[in-house]
């Protein structure tokens, strides 16, 4: 009798599919547009026809592609006005001069990618990329919350990159697009006592953690469901004197690469020590973040 595809052990099947359904060398864009900023970045996979051959094929196939795949959520560009529910709905109305097509990224077959949850709940691994963390509050800290509570997720990366302005005393263009508080009084406080470095600056530093998104934020990072949890922060963003007395060190029997990239964070994004960060700003939070990591 010979034997049918059905037949063989699922952890055989598995190694079958993986090929067909696993995209190891780049993230697969998780915008309601389908691309991203990143040119690296598509979709050489097709989940589709896999998981349409028959029901046991299905359930191998989807844990497969939701388990093993990494996801990106790149909210650079114009890409932070599909993440948000609200500029979702007046896209089209408001930013008739953006880039990008409102109708063509919110049709019929794409708008539900973020909006499925049962797909969402699956994901393990998200990437996200930004360089406006003001946008955290409302367009993203809401789905990645809802992916540790109700979902999967074990494996979390951030990396937030430089703007297109530099700041100074007077211009508190540095926390601009890192915090979403009204009071521009308070901007140009907390700007001017880093950039000065004077005895408010740890103060200050402080202070800004413990406003929103940033604490939202590093709550989130802090969720014990994460198996890893790292931040990274491009040494060109405004706000680098924000993160720089955090920033992750060398440890001992670490890759001379690792070292070298921590002597001289300016050649690419730093690892930040959010722990640590914790740490500063409650120390009973930071101990049980590190217990629990």
């Amino acid at each position: 009798m010979s034997l049918r595809l059905l037949d063989l052990p699922v952890e055989i099947l598995e190694h079958i599919l993986s090929p067909l359904l696993v995209q190891k060398q780049n993230p697969i864009a998780l915008c309601p547009c389908g691309s991203s900023s990143y040119t690296s970045v598509s979709l050489y996979v097709r989940p589709l026809r896999i998981l349409l051959i028959h029901p046991v094929i299905y359930d191998i196939a989807v844990r497969l592609f939701y388990g093993a795949n990494t996801f990106l959520l790149d909210l650079d560009g114009d890409h932070v006005y599909h993440m948000s529910p609200l500029s979702r709905m007046r896209c089209a109305e408001e930013f008739p001069y953006r880039s990008f097509n409102c109708a063509v990224a919110y049709g019929p077959r794409k708008r539900r990618l973020l909006e499925t949850k049962a797909a969402v709940r699956r994901i393990r691994r998200v990437d996200v990329s930004t360089y406006r963390p003001k946008y955290f509050e409302n367009a993203l800290l809401p789905l990645l919350e809802e992916m540790l509570l109700n979902g999967a997720l074990t494996e979390l990366h951030i990396r937030i990159s430089h703007g297109f302005t530099r700041c100074t005393a007077s211009e508190p263009c540095s926390l601009f697009y890192l915090l979403s508080i009204g009071d521009w009084k308070l901007y140009k406080s907390l700007c001017a006592s880093l950039i000065n470095n004077n005895k408010d600056t740890a103060d200050a530093r402080i202070r800004i953690f413990t406003l929103p998104p940033l604490m939202r934020l590093l709550t989130v990072m802090g969720n014990p469901k994460l198996l890893t949890s790292q931040l990274w922060i491009d040494p060109e963003a405004d706000h680098w004197l924000l993160w720089e007395p955090f920033r992750m060190r060398p440890s001992v029997g670490a890759c001379e690469a690792r070292e070298e990239a921590v002597r001289s964070p300016y050649r690419g994004p730093v690892e930040i020590d959010w722990r640590s960060i914790l740490r500063t700003i409650d120390p009973e939070a930071g101990d049980k973040a590190i217990m629990v990591s």
